[in-house]
């Protein structure tokens, strides 16, 4: 109670901030002393739904200016720029943070590298850390005024789709800490290159408090990073020359052999994750012996390489999203199935790639021919993949929707099988395992 009083500046009345306890921009999750942003969206405008905030409990609204309608009892605040608003209160409340602040961004692996960070700071810190994959200029905003500022450490996962938007990230909440997880093409309907991607990723090393910048070797080669190659840190599973690398479970800092290991999990892509977390954790001067230690508390996050037994066939449930990199690297760990089994993949588009979708799914259709058994698709974007396999007489079914995925994966998989489920996340894909 009382900790958003810096809201009186706002407008607000005293008694109102001093009782606020949350916020919201989706009213359909309010609870009782919470704030409500009205955010229009392109579906939906978050004014028509201010009686529906209050009748919830709602005590108070950050409106655009030009409303007029009725406040159904609620204090409203009355912005020109909703979002603007909501990224300020988050600025202002955050500004006097003691701790450290974490701040990871990458084309893959973001929320991953977010969780096993996370877990392994937690047995010496006091750790808060941003929800599921909010990471946007709405999430990430709302997940600060969130905190009760009693953390010892922050780990704040920053996403952006165009130019700008990890700036603005970093302008709320300045960072000590900055980690690129990975670069390749995803959100890229905004960029012409993955040259272009990986500049617009790296301005997280922009802000004048990073002390420390951590990044994916590989990264290196590009451009944009050649100019501060002497200030940066390095991690690889496969480049020796980074200053800490990963082989066959050996850790190596700076060409130095430091310590075995037994990673929570086989996957190359996870333990790339694993690695990126353990690297930010000794640059804060954490031991091998706490990292290792924290190992054993790693949870994956839902719908990352998730497995799972339905009806006694294994599905590989890593439909949360999906991107070139990612389809590769789910093609490339996918489980052998028992004698008599098959490899199956159910495949949703991987949207958002604009110039670089049409070869994508192609790439993605060549890939798939070499892995598996048999295909199932979705969405436009993957009759290519159907096209392909079908030119190739290796079966190959595509349906219009996930219900019908589900009605034909129940008649037709065995207790051998195993199947990976994937898509971008708008596709909602995950929904089959409903169904089956």
């Amino acid at each position: 109670m009382g900790r958003y009083k810096f809201l009186t500046k706002f407008g607000l009345d005293y008694e109102i901030a001093t009782q606020i306890t949350g916020f919201q921009i989706d009213s359909r999750k309010i609870c009782p002393n919470d704030l409500y942003f009205a955010l229009k969206g392109q579906k939906s405008d978050g004014h028509d739904f201010l009686e529906s905030v209050a009748h919830q409990g709602g005590i108070a609204a950050v409106v655009h200016t030009g409303y007029i309608g009725p406040s159904f009892g609620l204090d409203l605040i009355k912005s020109n720029d909703v979002l603007k608003t909501l990224q300020e209160f988050a600025r202002l409340y955050i500004s006097d943070f003691k701790g450290i602040r974490i701040g990871i961004t990458g084309t893959v692996g973001k929320t991953t590298t977010k969780e096993i960070l996370a877990s392994i700071l937690s047995t010496k810190y006091k750790v808060g850390k941003t929800l599921l994959s909010q990471n946007s200029q709405i999430g990430l905003p709302l997940n600060l005024l969130r905190f009760d500022k009693s953390e010892k450490v922050l780990v704040l996962e920053m996403s952006m789709s165009n130019f700008g938007h990890i700036q603005k990230l970093i302008e709320i909440v300045p960072i000590d800490i900055a980690l690129i997880t990975k670069g390749s093409l995803v959100h890229a309907e905004n960029f012409s290159s993955l040259e272009e991607i990986i500049r617009a990723k790296i301005e997280i090393f922009n802000g004048s408090r990073t002390k420390l910048k951590i990044l994916d070797h590989d990264l290196l080669h590009f451009d944009s990073l050649k100019r501060i190659k002497k200030d940066l840190i390095s991690f690889s599973a496969h480049d020796m020359n980074a200053d800490f690398y990963l082989s066959h479970n050996e850790i190596y800092e700076k060409g130095e052999k430091i310590i075995n290991i037994n990673p929570p999990f086989q996957e190359s892509h996870l333990q790339h994750n694993l690695l990126a977390a353990c690297s930010v954790a000794r640059c804060m001067q954490l031991d091998w012996r706490e990292i290792l230690k924290s190992f054993t508390t790693i949870e994956l996050p839902k719908m990352r390489f998730e497995k799972l037994y339905i009806k006694k066939t294994l599905f590989i449930n890593d439909a949360y999203n999906a991107s070139p990199e990612s389809m590769k690297q789910a093609l490339l760990h996918f489980p052998s199935p028992p004698k008599g089994g098959k490899k199956i993949a159910v495949l949703g588009p991987m949207l958002e790639l604009g110039i670089f979708s049409e070869k994508s799914h192609l790439e993605l259709a060549e890939r798939a021919f070499q892995a598996l058994d048999s295909v199932i698709c979705t969405g436009e974007e993957c009759l290519s993949i159907c096209e392909y396999f079908e030119k190739r007489k290796k079966p190959c079914r595509w349906f219009k929707t996930v219900e019908e995925i589900g009605d034909y994966l129940s008649k037709t998989i065995t207790e051998k099988d195993v199947v990976l489920v994937k898509a971008s996340r708008a596709v909602g894909l995950e929904k089959v395992f409903e169904l089956i």
